[in-house]
């Protein structure tokens, strides 16, 4: 059993052990909630577009 809450706060690089202490402080929360999202939509897509090369390079040397 996977939990997402877990599974999210990893992607985002926030320590689950700390959060609830962490989330206390709104402003501290937002702000690594944010920077968290970012770093993470930055990752998605570079490795998107990795896959994607991928597979053209795959297509063109078959």
């Amino acid at each position: 059993f996977i939990n997402p809450r877990n599974v999210s706060l990893k992607d985002f690089n926030i320590d689950h052990a700390t959060c609830e202490q962490s989330a206390l402080d709104r402003e501290r929360w937002r702000s690594a909630v944010q920077k968290g999202a970012s770093t993470c939509e930055t990752n998605r897509i570079a490795a998107a577009e990795d896959r994607r090369q991928a597979r053209k390079n795959s297509a063109n040397n078959p």
